[in-house]
């Protein structure tokens, strides 16, 4: 569902509420997942191809970096 949601364009909050939503617990068990967690889900590639398949993982990793808000390429020299 993370992948799914990532590929689709949701946002790292949309994911964090779709889960809370569905009573999902984190993996520490607590009801609300950070966006941290969830960010490091989508770029942990211990998951390939166990839960997603590898391009479906690169899509997933773009379109999270495509609404980061942080543009890394300032101060880039």
């Amino acid at each position: 569902m993370i992948y799914d949601m990532a590929i689709n364009g949701h946002s790292l909050q949309a994911i964090q509420t779709e889960l809370y939503n569905r009573g999902i617990k984190s993996p520490s068990g607590k009801d609300t997942w950070t966006r941290d967690v969830i960010d490091k889900t989508i770029n942990n590639k211990k998951y390939v191809p166990h839960i997603i398949e590898f391009d479906d993982y690169f899509i997933a990793r773009g379109e999270k970096e495509l609404r980061c808000r942080n543009d890394r390429s300032e101060g880039i020299v």
